[in-house]
């Protein structure tokens, strides 16, 4: 019995390169998201404190999206080097 190898499977290697190419976009999203919240909230507030939850959340999200792009990534260039 073998097991399936993943390195050279062509539709994961595909699968993994559009993941490595989307997940920053994905990230990116999620930062105009939380911007966008901590405007609105800007605009209804005379304070900046209610910004703060907004710009954590626009950070974290760029955070999220950049890591699952670095893993993908270094993946896809493992999988390409053989």
């Amino acid at each position: 019995m073998s097991m399936f190898n993943f390195r050279n499977d062509p539709v994961f290697q595909n699968l993994v390169q559009k993941y490595s190419r989307n997940a920053p976009v994905i990230g990116f999203l999620g930062t105009v998201f939380g911007i966008l919240t901590a405007f609105q909230k800007l605009a209804s507030e005379s304070t900046i404190n209610p910004v703060a939850p907004g710009i954590l959340d626009a950070l974290f999200w760029a955070a999220v999206g950049c890591g699952a792009s670095i893993v993908v990534i270094v993946l896809h260039y493992w999988l390409i080097k053989r």
